[in-house]
């Protein structure tokens, strides 16, 4: 396979230069050469499809795609961006010179999108699949993606979503006989905890505290956790002295106790900017319901 990609290089160095030179005939040449490339590596591909593990790539895809939706100006963003606008979120599928007009970043364009639909150590993650010149998103991703695309950022701050459905379980704005919100957050952290069981005290500081940044200065929303000894000394310098655990909700992890704070309130966004941080940054899926 080494020597399709190794053609697949000089197919993209041709297509260059035609551009350059604005000669149409290597232009299309270069496009069929393409075309039969990848025609070649699909069918290569699906003849491993039933054996080989894509968790890892999975995994970093997840990891990378909500990076990318934070710096808009890099190209992996501008290409998905724009095969999602066109494409109506993965509706139908999208043609490459179609993807490349629309997206109009000249000779940047191909070597950008084409590590956008391989699987290799050093690819930005593989995001599309690609059958006779015809885009689609790659399908262990497709769901992930198209959340993240549909999920509208000015109207998660209107505060108007009264329920969120987490890990099968239905959690509702202001309710007072089931799960409410402030207990999304909290199993958000406790299945965080269970995802990442090596995580230093330290660590999920790093993570977890800075979000105070993005919340209202109320009761203790300025730190998200803490441990048995930041506990008591939060408690010993509060000046409120009617506080007791029921501000806290602990958790065991690594032998020590973690406690997440219960007071969320959502004023100024507090609730939706952590559901807004699990989804982004850590890639949770959490639905509107």
């Amino acid at each position: 396979m080494s020597k399709i990609k190794e053609a697949t290089e000089i197919a993209d160095e041709l297509y260059e230069y035609a551009i350059v030179n604005k000669n149409d005939f290597v232009k299309e040449k270069s496009r069929q050469l393409m075309r039969y490339l990848d025609l070649i590596s699909t069918l290569g591909n699906n003849l491993h499809d039933t054996n080989e593990d894509y968790s890892d790539e999975i995994v970093k895809v997840k990891r990378k795609v909500p990076k990318w939706m934070k710096k808009t100006d890099q190209y992996n963003y501008l290409i998905l961006k724009a095969f999602m606008d066109i494409s109506d979120n993965n509706e139908h599928r999208v043609s490459v010179d179609e993807l490349e007009e629309y997206v109009d970043i000249g000779k940047a364009f191909l070597a950008n999108y084409n590590n956008l639909k391989t699987i290799s150590a050093k690819n930005h993650g593989k995001v599309f699949d690609e059958i006779n010149r015809e885009i689609e998103l790659w399908e262990p991703v497709s769901e992930f993606i198209e959340e993240l695309f549909s999920y509208d950022l000015k109207d998660k701050k209107t505060n108007n979503v009264l329920s969120y459905k987490f890990n099968g379980k239905v959690y509702k704005k202001n309710n007072k006989t089931g799960a409410s919100l402030q207990n999304l957050l909290f199993d958000i952290f406790q299945q965080f905890l269970k995802d990442y069981t090596n995580k230093s005290y330290r660590e999920l500081q790093v993570i977890f505290n800075p979000l105070h940044k993005n919340f209202s200065s109320e009761g203790n929303s300025k730190k998200v956790i803490f441990n048995e000894v930041d506990a008591n000394k939060w408690l010993k310098d509060s000046k409120d002295k009617s506080i007791d655990r029921r501000y806290f909700e602990p958790v065991r992890y690594n032998g020590e106790n973690i406690y997440f704070t219960t007071e969320w309130g959502d004023t100024n966004g507090d609730i939706t900017n952590f559901i807004d941080f699990a989804r982004i940054d850590l890639g949770f899926n959490i639905d509107e319901i």
